[in-house]
């Protein structure tokens, strides 16, 4: 059985991190503090996009597929409640894992993809991420958010 879904990136794409950028933009970044609970919850929510989130739903299930680690899993499920973002499941990256997002992201829709997953839609706010989704999976629309 297959069923169809939606898959929508977390920060950058319904989430506005750019009030703790900066820690990631120095040097050395500073991937701890970037990614303390207590910052990520107070990411803003770009409107559009969840309001675009919330019409798809009505037509497909919802997956949240982020590059944050599973450490920020209750975080990032009390920022979806706070803002009423209309989520049915979520996929992030295993705690230590460092790899690229678009490595990370490939492998976790082709797991997806093997458990029955048909994703019709992709958005993200990174090219390089769709670079990688879109000739593994010519049958899903890519979408970058700008």
């Amino acid at each position: 059985m297959t069923v169809p879904c939606i898959i929508i990136d977390v920060d950058g794409t319904v989430a506005d991190n750019e009030h703790r950028a900066h820690l990631i933009q120095s040097d050395p970044p500073d991937w701890g503090t970037f990614s303390a609970p207590d910052r990520v919850i107070l990411d803003a929510p770009i409107a559009p996009m969840i309001d675009l989130v919330r019409t798809l739903r009505q037509d497909a299930i919802v997956i949240a597929l982020t590059g944050r680690q599973r450490a920020l899993y209750h975080t990032t499920w009390e920022w979806f409640r706070q803002h009423r973002v209309a989520v049915a499941y979520l996929v992030m990256r295993p705690d230590n894992d460092y790899r690229p997002a678009p490595e990370f992201k490939l492998e976790a829709v082709r797991d997806l993809w093997d458990r029955g997953w048909r994703p019709t839609l992709f958005i993200d706010d990174h090219q390089a991420t769709l670079d990688v989704i879109a000739p593994e999976f010519p049958s899903v629309q890519c979408l970058r958010k700008m």
